[in-house]
């Protein structure tokens, strides 16, 4: 009886030493995943460097150069959609799109900072961005205006005493209409 129990006991030792074998290959395979990972990042990173830094070098706008650097910060941001620079990216994504004439980009880019990332600190400015990209260039658009109505409101209503609210309040009035209504309605209000 004393064997079977000894028996029983060895075998059940062993078997928690195998699981904890196991255990440990798990772990160690979890540290290994999680160090690719960060190196990947740092990758990710580095292509956003080098885009950014060709953009600066170049002595005027360059295109293939925005396109390049959209793609590296495109790249990041659908491998890492909740990391710290993910809306920065975005937000750098979307100017960029802006500067290559490709605003539904930029909307996208900015829809997704004001849905996903709300503790941003130029949260306030992705929201403004927003609303004159649908402003200026998507107006006719399906619900450009509106969208643009939206967000000016929510400007105005979140951050009611700031430059913010100012600038929504006044390009509120003049959604839908030509710019030089506006242009000329300032003038003559500076000519008071």
């Amino acid at each position: 009886m004393k064997k079977l129990i000894f028996l029983g006991v060895t075998a059940a030792l062993l078997g928690a030493a195998s699981c904890g074998d196991n255990n440990n290959n798990a772990n160690e395979q979890k540290v290994k995943d999680s160090l690719e990972r960060a190196s990947g990042r740092d990758m990710y990173i580095k292509a956003v460097t080098d885009a950014e830094a060709a953009l600066k070098g170049s002595k005027q706008f360059d295109g293939k150069l925005a396109l390049a650097g959209i793609k590296a910060y495109s790249d990041f941001i659908a491998l890492y959609p909740k990391d710290s620079l993910t809306p920065e990216y975005l937000l750098r994504a979307a100017d960029l799109s802006r500067g290559t004439g490709n605003y539904q980009q930029a909307a996208i880019y900015l829809e997704q900072i004001m849905e996903n990332h709300k503790g941003y600190p130029r949260y306030a400015d992705a929201c403004l961005m927003a609303a004159l990209n649908y402003d200026d260039h998507l107006e006719h658009t399906k619900d450009g205006i509106e969208r643009a109505r939206i967000i000016y409101q929510y400007l105005i209503d979140k951050y009611p005493n700031t430059t913010y609210a100012e600038n929504a309040k006044v390009l509120i009035q003049y959604l839908g209409k030509p710019d030089s209504l506006m242009i000329n309605d300032i003038i003559k209000k500076g000519g008071k």
